[in-house]
């Protein structure tokens, strides 16, 4: 009960701009309480709508019923044909988040973008920072920036915009001075398989908690102590870090016990795998299942909406990276898919909610691959992207106009006392990738 009196004291200072917004788009609102306890006034059915928004590429909205009592969710999506004329796709990731509407603001040749893969989400940002916030593999213009310790699909694209998905088991061989090494992901099942030179650790090693704040209920931190790699004399930790257009050996800690943030990853093995190392030699990691000389950009995804045919638990719902409430629990939230067809349809399709109303939750990732595969049964592969409030879809109206679907019950919490909340829902959470389409540049 303090804290809802405490945030409608702060609540005076809700008179911002953008709030000013949720007036003019048809919202009444009095309080924080309004948004951040029930989220009613966000939950109506869409009208079904088919639009072309350029040749070959479909923009289509409809309200979904989800059960006997009246659950649902809004679906809007962009269907690209397979012969769409002057059309090409691009992964694109930033080191620093921002609005997904900002690619589209940004380059008039994007007419579509949907959110991208997880990332290192936190309120209360530690001291070291990551120069990259997307977890997993990242690849940007050619050049491998990440590096993922689990086993999850990569969607990539190479230079000629080919867009297709891999399953990737995270190990390979890395090189460093003279000498090749064996590695494989401190979270990859093949840990338990084979034993490799040397473990990776990377920013999806963080443990990410949910702790109590007096401003706003509950705050994502990272555990530090938790985030270390292990500490044990015989061991040794090299911490790479990215210079220029490759990895290079940036620290030599011995003995372990290295935070998994202080570099872009970290391989730790036996002192006499690494005795020959130097600080500043240069680090060439690859893939045994992943060819990363031939991809243009790359980021790491969630799981295929396949894998929830029969199966309700999934392993990545233990990631402690991605907080302590699981994903992919069968659960509705709003979530994003990007999936293919046999008829070569390429379809960014989001399913919108709001957590805080009775009817319009989202949607269950069982209750995703339903719908898809009755109402599409030739889906070649298909996958889920970051759900719950960092789902969003843009797209570029063939009357020029960009709109921002989703999460429009979206309130930006404040960093400090003296900041006010601010309604965001026409932009959403800043995220750091994002999957787009593109008309060619003639």
């Amino acid at each position: 009960m303090l804290i809802w009196i405490y945030m409608n004291e702060r609540f005076k200072k809700f008179n911002h701009p953008r709030t000013e917004e949720i007036v003019n788009s048809g919202f009444e609102i009095s309080g924080p309480e309004d948004t951040l306890r029930n989220q009613e006034m966000f939950a109506e059915p869409v009208l079904d709508k088919i639009e072309e928004i350029t040749d070959g590429v479909i923009f289509e909205q409809k309200n979904i019923v989800l059960d006997d009592i009246g659950s649902y969710t809004n679906s809007y999506r962009v269907v690209c044909r397979e012969n769409a004329p002057n059309i090409i796709y691009d992964i694109e990731t930033t080191e620093k988040p921002v609005h997904l509407k900002r690619w589209l603001v940004n380059d008039s040749d994007t007419i579509c973008a949907i959110n991208g893969g997880f990332f290192l989400l936190v309120d209360e940002k530690p001291e070291t920072i990551p120069v990259e916030m997307s977890l997993g593999t990242i690849i940007r213009n050619g050049i491998l920036r990440g590096v993922q310790s689990h086993d999850r699909p990569v969607l990539w694209m190479n230079e000629e915009g080919y867009l297709n998905v891999n399953e990737i088991n995270s190990h390979g061989q890395v090189n460093i001075g003279n000498k090749t090494h064996s590695w494989t992901g401190i979270n990859s099942n093949l840990i338990h398989e084979n034993e490799a030179d040397t473990y990776l650790f990377s920013s999806d090693c963080c443990i990410v908690e949910h702790d109590y704040s007096e401003q706003t209920g509950t705050i994502r931190t990272i555990n530090r102590e938790k985030s270390i790699t292990p500490i044990h004399g015989d061991k040794v930790d090299l911490v790479c870090k990215i210079n220029g257009d490759y990895f290079i050996v940036a620290e030599i800690n011995e003995g372990g016990g290295t935070f998994v943030i202080d570099g872009d990853f970290i391989l730790q093995g036996h002192k006499s795998e690494f005795n020959h190392v130097k600080i500043g030699d240069q680090v060439d990691i690859n893939y045994s299942d992943l060819d990363i000389k031939t991809i243009n950009n790359a980021i790491t995804i969630g799981p295929s909406i396949f894998d929830f045919e029969n199966e309700k638990e999934h392993p990545i719902n233990n990631d402690k990276s991605l907080g302590e409430k699981p994903p992919f629990v069968e659960e509705r939230m709003a979530r994003s898919v990007i999936y293919k067809t046999n008829a070569g349809e390429l379809i960014f399709e989001l399913f919108d909610g709001a957590p805080k109303t009775e009817l319009f939750k989202g949607i269950s990732p069982k209750e995703v691959y339903n719908f898809l595969t009755e109402e599409n049964a030739d889906i070649e592969w298909g996958y889920f992207l970051d759900p719950g409030q960092s789902a969003r879809l843009a797209v570029r109206h063939s009357d020029g106009s960009v709109v921002g679907y989703g999460n429009q019950h979206y309130i930006r919490w404040p960093k400090s006392s003296d900041q006010p909340f601010i309604w965001s829902g026409e932009h959403g959470r800043s995220i750091p990738s994002a999957v787009t389409i593109k008309c060619k540049s003639t």
